[in-house]
């Protein structure tokens, strides 16, 4: 996902968001629907129960202050992980973030499972979505809390079936009522074990729901839910409406809750490859509008609940969604930033933004990664102005001298000790792809990327500790038809955790040999390690990848060889 370039601005304003206090709703007296049939399933129970007792925190900013936050998702490495501390150490209060969101999730099998589990799933690491554990959820929560960070608690429901196109999924096609006061009992208590951690600690914010448009239609349920949470949390609670149909505006509900919450992805989008800032704060203004005459009719504060950009060519005119590949551009995701803030400063009636999203590796972004993390792109400069973060300064690469005694080969001839090829099919070295043409032998690899997206080398020792090696090193030959992205990167996995490196790309400049490729000519790429943000970890995957997720194969493209592969130690 990473070597740093950044984008620098002449804006002379400062974000302020000047805020009010809010008056909390009055809870409503209704009883939350709880059918006999109702079927919730919870995280397991803490080994030691946490008490309302809790150790004094450092000092906080007032609850008055503007919201400037940051949703943390885990969807490999767990919260309490030590790489998930690095990221709030080195990213998240840097940046100038004054709250975290943690994020659990639990999920149905389909639109028409009106069950929700909340079950640990050892060995789903690396898969959408990543169940939670309610000790590694309060681990996190008092983490935080400790750094000086508040903490909003956003506990959301997924369909299974639907998560990798639909986040949410659709629910109620042809329910009666039957079946949705099954559904409603399910997700009351759902949402009231996550209000009974977040009352037990401290939590400052509770949002009750997110994006569930299907169902928000039904306001009397919704008061109920919001009925059953206050009677456990009695902290600010709001709900995340979602953008695409500003479901916001359909909401009824709003007098019951503390904020008006909304996501914003569609909002300051234009339908162009590449708007100027300027021309996204004015498509931004239809929406602001509406949200502007809300608070005034409810009396209450919006908070844009989730917001933000993949690092994609054309992401800013709506028309490249997660799923889809485009090449890198992180210029658009810093134009996307910088509209949102230009829009939401000096705006009292906004409480503040939370930005989606960094993970728990400490390894992400950087200018190769066209996901949504913000960290060594253009965006990350923006992020920290307007959060008011400490100013980014690009450190000096170190200057090593290389240790061939020490060095350690990968490939040459064949696998060496300990290493393998990876065995999936969708990406792999088969047995008579190896090519009569090495570098500096008759043997080396042919990697055909037309028909797999990657080739993976794998170590079952079982890992490479990566504190001596300072460069991955090998030899690379394109065809005419040279490939258009090919990225380098590391991984580590166990079932219980799942780390990547950041990614390099082969033809950049500082990397191969002249500067470019130059089609049957064998050259020489190598890549410090401090580049993929690595510098003492442990790895046993190395990728070398025709494209980044979401990926698609391109039959446009000539087979590549790979020769003399090696992890190059200095001192």
């Amino acid at each position: 996902m990473k070597t740093k370039i950044y984008y620098f601005f002449a804006i002379s304003i400062v974000l302020v968001l000047l805020v009010n206090a809010c008056t909390s709703a009055t809870p409503t007296t209704n009883t939350p629907p709880v059918s006999s049939t109702a079927t919730f399933t919870p995280s397991p129970e803490l080994t030691s129960k946490p008490t309302a007792t809790l150790p004094a925190t450092p000092t906080l900013i007032p609850e008055s202050a503007s919201i400037k936050a940051i949703e943390w998702s885990n969807p490999h490495e767990r919260w309490d992980s030590a790489s998930a501390k690095e990221v709030i150490n080195q990213y998240i209060i840097p940046a100038g973030a004054n709250y975290v969101v943690l994020t659990p999730i639990c999920t149905s099998q389909d639109t028409n499972d009106v069950k929700i589990n909340c079950e640990y799933q050892p060995g789903n690491e690396g898969k959408l979505p990543r169940a939670t554990t309610d000790e590694e959820l309060v681990n996190a929560i008092k983490y935080l809390h400790s750094a000086g960070l508040r903490v909003i608690l956003k506990p959301q429901f997924f369909v299974t079936s639907l998560v990798l196109n639909n986040f949410v999924g659709h629910l109620g096609e042809n329910w009666n009522d039957a079946k949705w006061e099954e559904w409603f009992g399910n997700y009351t208590a759902f949402v009231t074990h996550y209000a009974q951690i977040a009352e037990d600690n401290r939590v400052d914010l509770l949002i009750i729901g997110n994006e569930l448009a299907d169902t928000t239609q039904r306001e009397q349920d919704w008061r109920s839910v919001i009925a059953a949470v206050r009677s456990v949390y009695h902290g600010p609670i709001t709900y995340a409406s979602n953008a695409w149909d500003f479901e916001a505006s359909k909401i009824k509900f709003w007098d019951a809750l503390n904020y008006i919450g909304t996501n914003g992805y569609l909002f300051g989008q234009v339908n162009k490859k590449n708007p100027s800032i300027e021309e996204m704060v004015q498509a931004w203004k239809p929406y602001t509008q509406r949200l502007e005459e809300m608070s005034k009719q409810y009396g209450k504060q919006v908070i844009i609940t989730e917001i933000g950009a993949t690092s994609k060519q054309g992401v800013n005119s709506g028309k490249v969604p997660d799923w889809i590949p485009a090449p890198y551009d992180g210029k658009a995701q810093a134009d996307f930033y910088t509209a949102l803030f230009e829009t939401v400063k000096d705006k009292s009636w906004i409480k503040g933004v939370i930005l989606f999203t960094l993970d728990t590796n400490s390894m992400q972004g950087g200018i190769n990664d066209i996901g949504y993390s913000f960290v060594s792109k253009p965006a990350e400069q923006v992020v920290h102005y307007y959060f008011g973060g400490a100013p980014i300064t690009p450190a000096p690469a170190p200057n090593f001298i290389e240790d061939p005694a020490n060095s350690q080969w990968i490939y040459q001839d064949g696998l060496s000790n300990g290493w393998r090829q990876w065995e999936d099919p969708d990406a792999k070295i088969l047995p008579d792809l190896y090519a009569h043409n090495g570098h500096d032998s008759l043997v080396s690899i042919q990697a055909p990327i037309s028909r797999y997206r990657e080739i993976q080398l794998i170590f079952d020792t079982p890992y490479v500790k990566m504190s001596k090696f300072k460069w991955i090193e090998f030899y690379i030959m394109v065809g005419r038809r040279e490939p258009t992205t090919l990225l380098v990167s590391f991984g580590y996995w166990t079932p219980e955790v799942y780390t990547l490196s950041r990614k390099a790309s082969v033809n950049d400049a500082n990397y191969i040999e002249n500067g470019k490729y130059i089609p049957g000519t064998w050259q020489r790429v190598r890549i410090p390690l401090i580049d993929l943000g690595i510098t003492s970890q442990v790895f046993n995957e190395l990728h070398i990848s025709a494209c980044d997720w979401p990926c698609a194969l391109d039959s446009n493209v000539d087979d590549i060889y790979i020769d003399d592969i090696r992890l190059i130690a200095g001192k």
